[in-house]
């Protein structure tokens, strides 16, 4: 089972998320900080929060006790159980995370974000053979790129990784769905069901804020 919590950061003020950034250990609060895009910030420190909370919730555990290494191509991993897998993305200021007991990947984008003028640099062979015959390059274009994204986060790789090597018009590790317009793709080796749940950004804020024992 995976399951994936949407959360829109739209109407959270500066004070509010400079307030939240306390929860979070100084080295990644200083890089959040540090992004200039105030929609990157957002999606960082709520990507963060979300994940904190429910290895909180899954493990009873503090979150100053929360503790995250880097696996294979550096990909995070919390130390403290080897069932608990985690992916998150965002865009705009949309942030989507995903958890399992299998290794995952996500990633979210607009559904109407114009980008195949890049399709060539991270296509195969049949997926601009696809592109081409469609009416609707653009929003096919962001389904094949949101797979691939997800595919990537799954293996660890990222945007290292090069796109035009492998196919996902057929995976079945990659499951897709639109959720108000935005594409959420979800990866894993061992695909099968997914649940999905919207929570606020009231709603995390709340979980972390007045309460002394998950202070960072």
């Amino acid at each position: 089972m995976i399951k994936i919590c949407l959360l829109n950061a739209e109407n959270v003020s500066e004070d509010n998320a400079s307030a939240l950034l306390g929860y979070i250990p100084e080295e990644r609060r200083n890089c959040i900080s540090a992004k200039k895009n105030p929609a990157d910030r957002l999606g960082s420190l709520f990507g963060e929060l979300l994940v904190r909370r429910e290895i909180i919730r899954s493990f009873g555990v503090k979150n100053t006790d929360i503790r995250f290494e880097h696996g294979l191509h550096g990909k995070p991993l919390y130390i403290g159980s080897d069932n608990f897998h985690f992916s998150v993305s965002h865009t705009k200021s949309i942030i989507a995370a995903a958890f399992s007991d299998h290794p995952v990947g996500i990633d979210i984008e607009s559904a109407d974000r114009k980008a195949y003028n890049i399709a060539k640099r991270c296509c195969t062979a049949d997926e601009l053979a696809f592109l081409d015959v469609s009416d609707k390059k653009d929003r096919e274009f962001i389904r094949i790129w949101t797979k691939k994204e997800a595919f990537s986060k799954l293996t660890g790789e990222g945007i290292g990784m090069d796109y035009r090597t492998f196919s996902v018009l057929s995976d079945n590790r990659i499951t897709i769905f639109e959720h108000s317009g935005y594409f959420i793709s979800a990866a894993s080796e061992y695909l099968s069901e997914y649940e999905i749940c919207i929570c606020t950004a009231a709603e995390v804020s709340d979980h972390f804020g007045g309460r002394d024992d998950i202070f960072c």
